[in-house]
């Protein structure tokens, strides 16, 4: 019914503006009678081959963007070049919410489709104010390069902090989420997604050797087990862009891929465009010298898929010389119009060509951005991504005290406490720790030292100067002292890897100071991407608790959960292991004894761990049907109980186990989990499919690899952690199980075949 009213609308644009004229005399790209495929044919078919290769070689930044305006046929420039990681980021206010990897930490996917909507409307307001004031510089567009769905996969990797963790299952999950928030469900897209980096690129950043000559060698089985999965999931969420990465896989360059075709496009059926990454086409000849002139680079990433060029090199970029390239017969004049096509398709589906009384997307107005609704919804998406690892039962905090204490560099550092990409936020509206201390005094007034003296505000956290004297003068004769630990960019981030685990700098002496001068009790809150050595913290401090990159609204979400306005419930979307003998080196990409799928290590915290204020037992599970057939697909359901004292929220996980055992060196793996709000003393009961992404196993049938059911007998784990695991957290796991059974032996399916 909306499409049929559209179309009436538009017949009666069509008549309004045309009056006594033919409704032939518009250019069918501009007829909103035709389908958004016949007007994007219509479009390209118009243009010389200089301005499709303008198109296809403006993809930012800087001098590179953005794609030039064709006067003659009406149509505007457009910026590629924009991010949204967790905001509408990099020019100008826009509300910051944590990083990925603290919204990974939500385990709520829920959560994350409603924050995605919410960058959308802030990216439309931001970019309609651009456009109103002929602003199309880097950063003003709608085609947003997020999100990051690589695989945490070394605890030192710098861009750990872009990614929603180690699971390949849960960042399926959540690239969904936020790839369907940020696109919505209407006619006109309020902006769209674009993911990356296909498809393997985890690391490294510069330790031990440089991301831009990097080679990762990876086997087919772990591509498709860890690495392609996110991507597949992205795909089928209907991004409309994916970005390809710096590094070379099995030999070449990323965006020289084979991948691109034969995996991304042919496996998954991939329609939208492909982008390079920052120069990464450049890199082809000066790092990597996989081809010896600057025209073959050019070649070799347009035949291999890549349909826009973004660099930091300006006019002369690799793919400006396309025109060259047809001419030479290198390239076809049809391959650089499909391209363009792919670009267009998506400018069409923004409503770019559209009257703004159709695209209701071109009202949004600007003081959307930073509004008091969004702002509470940063302190809420904050507050339910901090992971409680430790509490002595000094938390929740019942009372305010007389004297309180803050210390350490996070206390009142936006740029440490913010992170990689974030939104050029606004001061006014940034809540640091120092906010929840002094909320916490009587006074209103909480004693405070950094401890770390004479390094500028990003690099604070390295903690190179401490000066233990200003940290015994705060903490002495308090009655509750906080102590903020962590990283920040100037340790771990893009560019950036980490030299160890290990608290940075001073920091451990800092803490060790601590405990030895206070009265009270000590609450140690985390702020890192990677995980961190804190295995003395923990053995003597009352709480801990991780934050991650918690962002705008910090020290709100600090006092939310330290006094129990809200209780945490968070998990960790990542492995922390006990020490880096447990962790094999970074440059080598296969998935042995690596994240807890693989791992035969004891961790010092687990993936999907995390505490609660309260309590909860599963008193039992049941999965339906207990065999199933072809596209079935099995329902878990759970009755769960808070046996505490207070409201609270359990994450449900459910691990599996197969008794084929295919991947022979998997132990488990996710495959559900919900957040679900449970009262204190009430059972609920909650329902949760087993998705066929979860179960589907990457393996080689008629001789090529796919995503495939088989015949096998399943073991499912359900429960507030993972099995059989060292760390407990204080409840209980039950055991079920289900068989998936076909017609005849060595029957398989795909997982294309039940349309997912």
């Amino acid at each position: 019914m909306a499409n049929i009213i559209k179309l009436l609308s538009a017949l009666s644009w069509l008549v309004l503006c045309l009056g006594e004229r033919d409704v032939s005399q518009i250019l069918p790209f501009r007829d909103l009678t035709l389908s958004r495929e016949e007007r994007v044919e219509d479009l390209v078919s118009r243009l010389t081959v200089k301005e499709l290769v303008l198109q296809i070689s403006r993809g930012g930044a800087g001098d590179n963007g953005p794609a030039p305006a064709i006067t003659r046929l009406g149509i505007g420039p457009y910026q590629w070049n924009t991010e949204c990681l967790r905001g509408y980021a990099m020019n100008g206010d826009a509300t910051c919410f944590p990083q990925p990897i603290g919204l990974a930490a939500t385990f709520d996917q829920g959560l994350i489709y409603k924050l995605a909507k919410t960058i959308a409307l802030e990216a439309r307001a931001k970019h309609n104010n651009f456009t109103k004031n002929g602003n199309f510089g880097d950063h003003t567009g709608l085609s947003c390069f997020s999100p990051v769905i690589n695989i945490l996969r070394h605890p030192l990797w710098g861009r750990n902090q872009e990614t929603f963790g180690e699971d390949p299952v849960m960042s399926s999950l959540m690239a969904r989420a936020y790839v369907t928030g940020l696109q919505g469900d209407e006619i006109y897209y309020p902006a769209t997604a674009n993911c990356k980096h296909f498809a393997a690129y985890d690391g490294p950043e510069n330790i031990p050797s440089s991301r831009l000559s990097f080679n990762a060698n990876v086997s087919i089985e772990d591509l498709g087990r860890t690495y392609f999965p996110a991507f597949r999931e992205c795909v089928h969420s209907g991004a409309f862009g994916i970005v390809c990465s710096y590094n070379a896989i099995n030999g070449e360059p990323a965006c020289a891929s084979s991948y691109l075709q034969t995996i991304l496009r042919d496996k998954f059926n991939f329609k939208g465009y492909v982008s390079s990454d920052e120069s990464a086409i450049e890199f082809f000849d000066i790092y990597f010298k996989y081809t010896k002139s600057n025209l073959l680079s050019a070649v070799a990433a347009f035949d291999a898929g890549v349909d826009l060029e973004l660099t930091s090199y300006g006019k002369n970029n690799r793919y400006s010389l396309l025109n060259q390239a047809v001419e030479q017969g290198l390239v076809t004049e049809a391959a650089l119009r499909r391209s363009a096509k792919r670009l267009f398709r998506t400018r069409m589906a923004l409503g770019e060509f559209d009257p703004q009384e159709f695209n209701h997307w071109l009202n949004v107005p600007i003081d959307v951005v930073q509004s008091l609704a969004h702002r509470k919804q940063a302190v809420e998406v904050a507050a339910k991504s901090f992971v409680l690892l430790k509490n002595d039962g000094v938390l929740p905090l019942n009372h305010r005290y007389e004297n309180v204490a803050i210390v350490g560099p996070f206390i009142n550092n936006s740029e440490a406490l913010t992170g990689d990409y974030h939104p050029n936020y606004n001061l006014k509206y940034f809540s640091s720790p120092l906010f929840a201390a002094n909320s916490l005094s009587s006074s209103g007034v909480a004693r405070f030292t950094t401890g770390c003296v004479g390094t500028n505000n990003q690099n604070l956290p390295i903690c190179a100067t401490y000066n233990s004297t200003h940290v015994k003068e705060v903490v002495t004769g308090s009655d509750i002292v906080l102590v903020t630990l962590g990283t920040g960019t100037g340790i771990e981030a893009e560019g950036r890897d980490r030299l160890s685990m290990e608290l940075p700098g001073k920091q451990l002496d800092m803490i060790k100071d601590v405990v030895k001068y206070a009265n009270g009790p000590v609450i140690v809150v985390l702020f890192n991407a990677g995980p961190l050595d804190v295995s003395w913290v923990m053995g003597n401090t009352a709480a801990v608790i991780a934050c991650h990159f918690s962002a705008q609204m910090t020290g709100e979400a600090m006092l939310e959960v330290l006094t129990g306005i809200v209780n945490p419930a968070g998990r960790l979307p990542n492995t922390w292991p006990a020490s880096m003998q447990q962790v094999p080196p970074m440059t080598d990409y296969s998935m042995h004894e690596r994240t807890y799928r693989y791992s035969t290590s004891s961790p010092l915290f687990p993936f999907g761990y995390g505490l609660s204020y309260t309590k909860f037992w599963y008193l039992d599970a049941v999965v339906e049907p207990t065999t199933i057939q072809r596209c079935q697909i099995p329902v878990v359901r759970v009755l769960i109980q808070n046996t505490g004292h207070l409201d609270g929220e359990e994450v449900v996980q459910i691990y599996m186990t197969s008794k084929k055992k295919r991947d022979r060196e998997l132990l488990r793996q996710l495959v559900a989990f919900q957040r679900v709000p449970i009262k204190a003393g009430e059972e609920v009961s909650i329902s949760l499919p087993i998705p066929h992404l979860s179960r589907a196993i990457w393996m080689k049938h008629n001789r090529s690899f796919d995503y495939y059911f088989d015949a096998d007998e399943f073991t499912l784990y359900v429960g507030g952690q993972q099995p059989h695991q060292v760390v407990k957290v204080p409840s209980n796991i039950l055991e079920l199980s289900f068989k998936y059974e076909l017609e005849f032996p060595g029957q398989v399916i795909s997982l294309s075949d039940c349309n997912v």
